[in-house]
């Protein structure tokens, strides 16, 4: 509403009074400023006069400082969503498998902390992790590990990170 307010497609304002379909005699904001301050109109000399003293306060100083502070409200509100939205957006495009849905195998090098592995289904469902040493004279070991998960759980993928040790990884895997 605000963007199509701003684009002047739309014009936005408050009705205080929404349940006249015309515009009343006094409205209810006049009604409470009338009340509180406990003026009788009675047609009385100067009553036309506070008449109009109300009607200007109600409309020029209280109306609009309701409209302007209701519509900040309002906008807040409308931003928080938006960035909301945004983030839950941007959650799904980030989440989403970059090559489709293929099961994936991925490595985080290292060479003192060994090669950390981590397979995911093709929904992007952990299913599988373990802790490799390929660089440390376990290089038999760890490619029967990969294997064995690669054949249990039908990667098609693998993708290594670019820490420390991850040329020695990439050739490792070639």
């Amino acid at each position: 509403m605000f963007r199509g307010r701003n684009e002047g497609i739309l014009q936005l304002s408050l009705n205080p009074d929404p349940q006249f379909e015309e515009a009343p005699k006094e409205s209810y904001g006049e009604q409470l400023i009338t009340e509180h301050l406990g003026l009788r109109l009675n047609n009385q000399p100067a009553d036309s006069w506070r008449k109009a003293v109300v009607s200007w306060t109600w409309r020029i100083k209280v109306l609009m400082h309701l409209e302007t502070e209701l519509m900040g409200q309002l906008r807040e509100k409308a931003e928080d969503e938006a960035i909301n939205v945004f983030a839950r957006n941007l959650k799904d495009l980030l989440m989403a498998a970059p090559a489709g849905m293929r099961a994936t195998m991925g490595l985080d090098p290292g060479l003192r902390t060994g090669v950390k592995v981590a397979v995911v289904d093709s929904t992007g469902k952990l299913i599988a992790t373990d802790t490799i040493y390929p660089h440390t004279g376990q290089a038999d070991k760890a490619a029967a590990s990969v294997a064995a998960l690669c054949i249990k759980h039908n990667v098609e993928l693998v993708a290594i990170g670019n820490g420390t040790a991850s040329r020695e990884t990439e050739r490792f895997f070639c």
